[in-house]
């Protein structure tokens, strides 16, 4: 079943009313290297003590497996090349394998940075044609609490009232999702939020060969209030995505439109093939469509 406004935010998604509620407390500074996690790339096993071992910006390709057509991989590691310049130090990458893609510490404290090019896609599941949610066992929480997220945002607009997402019951939270098959800019902000992640960055490569890349442009944008001090703090003056998304939303009602209409498509994710064998598309948006990325800063 799909949402169609029928309920009363008010009197059925408040907390202690109806059936099990959403929990979506943002779970910021989730550290993989703190758990004993490991991580295989290339067949080869990386956990926290691989990169502690980093201590030069060379370490990155000498004891770092080396992957050409993994465009997460390379691209995060040229990433954390330019960040080790900086004076970060590397505590993970993960490319892309449901955790931070990219944790970098300075000054005593950790930031996550998600990594992706011009074409990155976010990733929020397997939808059926029509929108319906397709969950198995394998559907991972980080995955649930993302479309639970976009679900709530959508209420909160279409009610007027500003509930947190873990006031909303999950049932009615799937619901609206399921009618996301474009996503305003709101959507994507809730989005960005559940997500955890400091800083979302847009890299240029120079060339798509795992290795350094100087030519490489690295570009990015703020999302949370960790990562709008950071950049102050370098020097980066970024843009916060908040300020991003209301500048679009500002100028898109200067032209005669409405608040919520900016949006995008929201089948971009890739794609699933369901007990038929019929291919199906994953929920994803682009990161970096035309308005957002104009937004962004180059820092290299």
């Amino acid at each position: 079943m799909k949402y169609r406004g029928k309920y009363s935010l008010k009197e059925n998604l408040i907390k202690g009313r109806g059936l099990g509620l959403l929990s979506e407390l943002r779970s910021r500074g989730d550290d993989p290297s703190d758990d004993g996690r490991t991580i295989n790339v290339q067949k080869t096993p990386l956990n926290a003590a691989t990169f502690a071992g980093l201590k030069t910006q060379a370490d990155i390709y000498s004891k770092l497996p080396t992957s050409h057509n993994d465009t997460g991989w390379r691209t995060q590691k040229k990433v954390a090349h330019w960040l080790m310049g900086e004076g970060f130090k590397i505590k993970w990458i993960a490319s892309g394998r449901a955790q931070s893609d990219l944790l970098a510490e300075k000054g005593g404290k950790t930031y996550s940075f998600e990594v992706g090019n011009e074409d990155k896609s976010t990733q929020m599941g397997n939808t059926f044609a029509d929108g319906t949610i397709h969950r198995t066992d394998d559907t991972s929480d980080s995955i649930i609490k993302k479309q639970r997220a976009v679900g709530a945002q959508r209420l909160r607009s279409a009610s007027g009232v500003n509930v947190p997402n873990e006031d909303v019951i999950g049932s009615f939270a799937d619901e609206a999702f399921e009618d996301s098959t474009r996503i305003t800019k709101q959507e994507t902000g809730a989005y960005w939020i559940e997500d955890g992640a400091d800083i979302l960055v847009m890299i240029v490569e120079g060339t798509t060969q795992d290795v350094n890349d100087p030519d490489a442009a690295i570009s990015m944008i703020a999302l949370s209030k960790e990562g709008n001090a950071l950049s102050q703090k370098e020097g980066w003056s970024l843009t916060t995505m908040a300020n991003a998304i209301d500048a679009v939303v500002s100028d898109n009602l200067a032209a005669g439109g409405d608040r919520f209409g900016v949006d995008q498509a929201n089948k971009g994710g890739g794609s699933w093939f369901d007990s038929t064998g019929k291919r199906q598309r994953r929920s994803g948006f682009d990161a970096f469509p035309a308005d957002i990325k104009s937004k962004l800063v180059q820092v290299n």
